[in-house]
């Protein structure tokens, strides 16, 4: 049986809960590994700023779809 990178098999993806909890155990284990520390001084950042909020518009879709 085919299996992806993880060693699950396709069936284990049957609904978008599951295939959440997968997006969010990767990323927690990629934080985790990297020892990312999060920066909250986006909304003051003149360069980032305009991107952050396109992004934080289509956050609504994304999770809409999952």
């Amino acid at each position: 049986m085919i299996k992806d990178a993880s060693g699950l098999t396709p069936s284990y993806y049957n609904t978008s809960k599951e295939i959440l909890e997968i997006l969010q155990n990767c990323e927690r284990d990629i934080i985790d590994r990297l020892n990312i520390e999060p920066w909250h001084g986006w909304a003051e950042d003149k360069i980032f700023r305009d991107d952050m909020s396109i992004i934080g518009k289509n956050k609504h879709t994304i999770m809409e779809l999952v």
